[in-house]
């Protein structure tokens, strides 16, 4: 869950991270509020993308006419083809150096990583690319809390004033950890006049399977350069869907075979649509019907491919789902089909009888996945002449 400027600095401000004082402006309804501000201030659009100061959307004003002005033109236009969440109106601090400071998931390692660098702001991209020992990293173990000395060590590696620095970091750290976050990042992170160090800006990422240990976090539907709209309606009914951009569309049980029949596409001269997952306790039908679904709507989707290996999933069940969805709604593009299962799998359906419905529901039926494969990716070639 993508959040924007506004909530999570909320979330930083909930762990006792100093932050600008601010007024959040939802709409033109609400501009008035900009006349109880402090001037001068600076008017920050409210998006997801970065790039937004280059793109128009940080205006520094000096009094409440400007504010207006600039609020009323934000609110009236998207940014980065973007429709604006809303404005931030917040107060000019006195910067006297700007530092970053983040704390992301690295997926290789499998641990959170800590980055601390003195030089932060706008171009932190470029010293990234650039200048790489600049940037100070420190993975964490689940159950470590880094202590003051080594807080106070990596700031004199960054080449920063540990003073004020090490309360910052301990304070992110410990907000990474309760918010359930995927990312927590502070650019910049600025050093003021007064010596205090406070967080101008701040990028906020929660997990999203972790959102039901939260109930007060923010929740707002993400926009459709964020997330697709078939991932997304996947995600609402239980089940896992990973849109590939081929035109396969693959229904499958189980994220290791699933992975498996999407490798096989690709490796026969295919690709795939999607890779779905069927999450535990997540009814055959709401899976089944969503990526028939897709397939319907998106017409860069020429073929269905089903192959299952199920060993305690219910057969029945999934047979049963597939023939009340096909009888509702027949699909417009061929089906091609596998079946492997056995043990609990079969205790209210056999194989042979699951196999001949299938078939006479008009799905192309083989004993071996393989075939199965082949024989889809033969349609989808013919059906793309």
């Amino acid at each position: 869950m993508n959040l924007y400027e506004y909530e999570g600095k909320a979330i930083l401000a909930k762990h006792g991270i100093r932050v600008p004082w601010a007024v959040y402006i939802a709409d033109e309804t609400e501009v008035s509020k900009l006349d109880d501000m402090i001037y001068p201030c600076v008017i920050k659009a409210q998006i997801l993308q970065g790039g937004r100061g280059k793109a128009g959307g940080i205006r520094p004003v000096n009094n409440v006419a400007e504010a207006r002005a600039a609020a009323y033109d934000l609110l009236s236009k998207e940014l980065k083809g973007e429709r604006l969440a809303g404005v931030l109106a917040e107060e000019q601090v006195d910067i006297s150096k700007e530092l970053y400071l983040g704390i992301t998931v690295d997926d290789v390692a499998g641990k959170p990583l800590l980055i601390l660098s003195a030089d932060g702001g706008v171009e932190i991209e470029t010293v990234a690319e650039e200048s790489p020992e600049k940037l100070v990293r420190r993975y964490l173990a689940p159950d470590e809390t880094l202590d003051s000395n080594a807080l106070a060590q990596l700031c004199r590696e960054a080449g920063i004033d540990p003073v004020g620095a090490v309360e910052i970091i301990r304070a992110l750290e410990k907000a990474f950890r309760e918010e359930d976050a995927n990312l927590m990042e502070i650019n910049p992170l600025c050093v003021l006049a007064d010596g205090g160090v406070c967080a101008c800006d701040a990028k906020v990422i929660l997990d999203d399977y972790a959102l039901f240990r939260h109930p007060d976090a923010p929740k707002h539907e993400m926009l459709e350069y964020d997330e697709d709209p078939f991932e997304r309606r996947a995600k609402d009914n239980g089940y896992l869907m990973v849109r590939l951009g081929g035109d396969i569309a693959v229904i499958s049980v189980g994220a290791g075979y699933g992975m498996a029949i999407v490798d096989a596409i690709q490796a026969y001269g295919g690709a795939p649509a999607n890779f779905v997952d069927q999450l535990g306790g997540t009814p055959f039908e709401r899976t089944v019907n969503g990526v028939l679904d897709m397939a319907e709507e998106d017409l860069t989707i020429n073929v269905v491919l089903m192959s299952f290996m199920l060993s305690a999933s219910s057969l029945g069940g999934l047979v049963e789902s597939t023939l009340t969805r096909l009888k509702s709604r027949p699909s417009r593009v061929p089906i091609f089909g596998s079946i492997g299962a056995a043990s609990a799998a079969v205790r209210d359906m056999d194989l042979q009888t699951a196999v001949e419905k299938l078939e006479v529901a008009g799905i192309k039926m083989f004993q071996d996945a393989r075939e199965a494969i082949q024989a889809a990716i033969k349609c989808a070639g013919e059906v793309a002449e």
